[in-house]
This record gives C-alpha cells, structure tokens and sequence, in this order.
C-alpha cells in the first residue's frame, strides 16, 4: 500500500517507541524497505531513543540514591536525639543503693544542674517528637 510519505514521518516515532499497531507496523516496515533515507532516519531516531533512555535511567538511580541518602541521614538524626534525649532524661535521676537505701546523686548534690538537665531533655524530647511526625508523614 503506498502512502504519503508525511504520513510515514508522523508514524515513525510511534514505531521507534513500539506502540504503533501490528497494521501501522507494517505499513512502516514496508516504507522503510523502499526508503534508504527513511531507514537512516530510523536508524538515527532509534539510536536516540536508546540514549534518551539510558540517560533517565541514569537519571532516575541518582535520584534514589539521593533519595535513599536523604532518608538515611533523616533517620540517623532522629535516633542521635533521641539518644541524648535519654541521657539527659537518665542522668539526674541516676542513684545509688547504700544499704537498701536509694540516693539520688545529681539531685542530692546539685539541684540547679539537675534540673537544667531535665529542662534540656524536655526540648531533645520535642524535638524528637517533631522529628518522629516528620519522619511518620513521610513513611519512613
């Protein structure tokens, strides 16, 4: 069947990306058969379409990378204050048993600091918490 060669123009690219029908696909195939020109242009069109892919492909593992990365250092920051969180949480009521009796170090020697620890920890433990939504609504 012969066809405009436009025709064959606008159908080309939809044969390079494989979507064309079976009927399209051999209308194409006979054209390029009888086209030296149309072949090299095919031949050009198909060598772009790989490198346009390759290169997205490329593309798209950077972003995961990136993404993977990102989500890493989220998580790692989150368990860093939570874990100063307890410390500062723990260190004031830290104790000790002298003859079944329970003495309260930091409290008993020094209260200002004792609780200037526990202040401390109160704002680590927000900002866990915020951390932790973050991290939630993220689903992470």
């Amino acid at each position: 069947m012969k066809v405009d060669r436009d025709v064959i123009l606008d159908l080309l690219p939809l044969y390079v990306e494989g979507e064309a029908s079976e009927e399209t696909r051999r209308l194409v195939e006979e054209n390029l058969a009888a086209d030296a020109e149309l072949q090299a242009l095919y031949r050009s069109m198909r060598q772009h379409d790989r490198t346009l892919r390759a290169s997205q492909t490329q593309s798209l593992d950077k972003i995961e990378k990136s993404a993977l990365e990102r989500t890493r250092k989220a998580l790692r920051r989150k368990n860093i204050v939570l874990g100063i969180a307890l410390a500062y949480l723990f260190a004031p009521l830290s104790f000790v048993n002298r003859h079944g009796h329970f003495t309260w170090i930091m409290i008993r020697d020094n209260r200002d600091v004792a609780f200037d620890f526990l202040a401390i920890s109160l704002v680590l433990w927000v900002v866990y918490l915020v951390l932790w939504r973050e991290a939630r609504a993220a689903k992470l």
